[in-house]
């Protein structure tokens, strides 16, 4: 199993919650996500000045394309997606608490931003698990 990050501006957040956290798109040059199998998960992190962990998804397909809109963009990539663990809005978690706890951030980088600024991180079996437990313990 695999462990993702995707990082998300804020509008195509909205709009994947909006339509059911059914389908995540990708760009044509993405090449992390054709590795993607059913099972893995993706952990969601919602940029745009929010710096928020909303939840989990997981994995229902392998990569396929799809050349319609998605979003506000083509994002021809796309993996079928369920819902694995999503939280309640207030309880989003914030990624300024965490992430100190996490291997590929260093401390001493004020703009932690940098860290996420590519739209599909591969994860560490440790960092999904730090996630993992910060999620459930605010789905509580």
């Amino acid at each position: 199993m695999k462990y993702f990050l995707v990082s998300l501006r804020y509008d195509n957040f909205l709009q994947l919650k909006n339509s059911g956290y059914k389908l995540l798109g990708f760009p044509k040059f993405s090449r992390k996500i054709e590795t993607v199998k059913p099972g893995d998960k993706f952990i969601l992190y919602v940029g745009s000045g929010k710096s928020i962990v909303p939840g989990i998804l997981e994995a229902k397909s392998e990569m396929f394309i799809e050349r319609d809109l998605i979003w506000d963009d083509y994002f021809p990539k796309r993996v079928s997606v369920q819902k694995y663990i999503l939280l309640d809005d207030e309880k989003y978690i914030s990624m300024r608490e965490i992430k100190n706890g996490l291997s590929f951030i260093r401390p001493e980088v004020k703009k932690f931003g940098v860290y996420f600024m590519q739209g599909l991180r591969e994860l560490s079996e440790e960092d999904y698990n730090y996630i993992l437990g910060k999620v459930k313990e605010n789905d509580s």
